[in-house]
């Protein structure tokens, strides 16, 4: 299913909106309007729902009395993300354990912690945007997570936390959790900036099985590098395997 506001590079001015199904197969990708009517009630189960160029007021068009939609996965596109959209996309949904929110219009007091507060099931979250304390917030949900990235291009919000920090926070998480951080920077010589944030109980682990990952995409040469680090508990468990 998919929410979607007129096609605006600024979310803010946009104040309708309208619901399509999206039904797709091997060969063809089709979309239907649904034409919400007031008196009737909606309750709708899909795989996703996708929010895409909107804002609270396109939002609040909707009878969210008349709409439920029970998902899997949440994805925020291109939209304005303030903590009362999120409240009024949460009256709407149920069910979701994953959310993509792909904006940078995301207001400074959203963080994970009110996220989670509309979003309680929640196990797998990509967010574009960083913001100061974000591990704190997550650390202090007392939740078992399976997935989360966060991307950013200012290093100071994305590695705003100890090392020793993250190291207990990913440890205790499991070995089948994996948090992403990636990071645009200038040229390859900035990579040292990243190293004082690496606990020395992480283990460089193979591509793609890391605990904890760091991918950098460098601006000026227009290529990327992964770093990905396991626990050291996993690391001696694996090996002792051999």
């Amino acid at each position: 299913m998919v929410l979607k506001g007129d096609v605006t590079d600024d979310p803010n001015v946009i104040t309708t909106c309208e619901l399509n199904r999206i039904l797709c197969n091997k060969h063809f990708l089709s979309s239907h309007m649904i034409n919400l009517r007031e008196t009737d009630q909606y309750f709708i189960e899909c795989e996703y729902v996708q929010l895409s160029n909107m804002s609270n007021t396109a939002l609040e068009s909707v009878n969210q009395n008349s709409l439920l939609m029970k998902t899997q996965e949440l994805h925020i596109l291109k939209s304005r993300v303030s903590n009362v959209f999120l409240k009024n996309v949460s009256k709407i949904t149920v069910g979701s354990f994953k959310l993509n929110i792909y904006t940078r219009h995301v207001d400074e007091d959203v963080t994970f912690t009110t996220i989670f507060n509309f979003f309680p099931h929640l196990s797998l979250i990509m967010i574009h945007t960083a913001y100061f304390g974000w591990l704190t917030d997550l650390s202090s949900l007392g939740k078992r997570l399976k997935s989360i990235f966060i991307a950013d291009d200012n290093f100071e919000r994305m590695f705003s936390f100890m090392p020793d920090e993250l190291y207990d926070f990913v440890a205790k998480q499991g070995p089948q959790f994996h948090l992403q951080l990636h990071i645009k920077m200038d040229n390859i010589h900035q990579i040292d900036k990243i190293k004082p944030f690496i606990d020395a109980r992480f283990q460089p682990g193979k591509e793609g099985d890391g605990n904890f990952i760091v991918s950098i995409c460098f601006v000026q040469s227009r290529s990327e590098e992964q770093f990905d680090y396991v626990c050291r508990e996993q690391f001696e468990t694996e090996m002792g395997k051999k």
